[in-house]
C-alpha cells in the first residue's frame, strides 16, 4: 500500500509538471504559488509563494493542497520576488513584475447562480457546447482544457515565450472577441496577465460539502504567437464588420 501510494503521489507530480510546462514560460525567473482565501470578500488568507522553478513551483502547490489550501498559480513568469510600482508600492504577484508569457487563458463559470446572472453556463454542457463554438470560430481549438470543479480553464499554449505588451495587446482583443460572439468567459481574468487559476491535481473546496478535483480534460497542439494573434484580429475584425452573427 505504501509503494502503492507513493506512485501514485509521484503520477501526481509527473502530471503537474507537465501541465505547467506547457503554459510557462521555461524561464521566469520566478513563477508564483499562491493560497486564495474561502472568503473572496476579503485577501485575509491569502499569499503568494515565489519559486524559482517550475520544478519547485509543482512541489509548492502539492504541499499547499495537501495541508487544506485553496491553491492557485500565476500564468506568466515574474522577474523577481518584489518590485515597485510606478507610485512606489512594493508588490509581487503585479504587471510591473511580470517578465513573459507563454499562454492565453480563458476562465468559464459553471452553475445555476452563474447562469441567472449572465456570468456563465447553467451545466458542464453547456460550457463544452460554447467552447467548441468559440474553437471553431477562432480557428484553433484550446492547448489544454481543465475541469476546475465549477467551470471550465481554457488555455492556448504558444510554441514560443511572448512579452507582456504583445500578450495583452492580444489578450484584450480576445477578451473583445468572446463578448462579440457571445462566448461568457470571466473578463477579469482574460486579459490580467498576472491572475491565477487553479492547477491539475488540487482540489477545489469553494463548496465545503463537496470538494471537487480539478482535472485535465482535453490537450491539443501549441501555436505559434503570430498565427494565433492573427487568427483572433481576423475573427474580431469579421465580428466588427457584421460578418458573422452572435447567438
Amino acid at each position: 500500500m505504501i509503494h502503492s501510494a507513493t506512485s501514485a503521489q509521484d503520477q501526481r507530480r509527473t502530471d503537474l509538471l507537465v501541465f505547467l510546462t506547457m503554459i510557462l514560460p521555461p524561464v521566469g525567473p520566478t513563477f508564483f504559488a499562491a493560497t486564495i482565501p474561502v472568503d473572496r470578500s476579503t485577501s485575509k488568507g491569502g499569499r503568494n509563494y515565489p519559486c524559482k522553478s517550475v520544478q519547485e513551483l509543482a512541489d509548492r502547490i502539492l504541499t499547499l493542497d495537501e495541508h487544506g489550501h485553496e491553491t492557485c498559480f500565476a500564468m506568466a513568469g515574474f522577474r523577481g520576488e518584489w518590485i515597485k510600482d510606478a507610485q512606489g508600492k512594493s508588490g509581487q504577484r503585479i504587471r510591473e513584475n511580470t517578465s513573459a508569457v507563454r499562454a492565453f487563458w480563458l476562465d468559464i463559470d459553471v452553475g445555476e447562480d452563474k447562469a441567472k446572472k449572465g456570468a456563465g453556463y447553467r451545466t458542464l454542457e453547456e460550457a463544452h457546447q460554447a467552447r467548441l463554438a468559440f474553437a471553431t470560430t477562432l480557428g484553433y481549438e484550446p492547448t489544454v482544457v481543465v475541469a476546475s470543479g465549477t467551470g471550465l480553464h481554457l488555455y492556448w499554449c504558444l510554441c514560443e515565450s511572448i512579452s507582456v505588451e504583445d500578450w495583452q495587446h492580444t489578450a484584450s482583443s480576445l477578451k473583445h472577441l468572446c463578448i462579440l460572439s457571445s462566448f461568457i468567459a470571466d473578463p477579469s481574468r482574460t486579459a490580467d496577465v498576472s491572475s491565477l487559476l487553479r492547477p491539475i491535481g488540487t482540489l477545489n473546496r469553494k463548496q465545503p460539502e463537496e470538494f471537487k478535483l480539478v482535472s485535465l480534460l482535453a490537450t491539443a497542439a501549441t501555436v505559434p504567437y503570430d498565427k494565433f494573434r492573427t487568427a483572433v484580429d481576423a475573427a474580431l475584425n469579421e465580428h466588427r464588420s457584421g460578418g458573422v452573427a452572435t447567438t
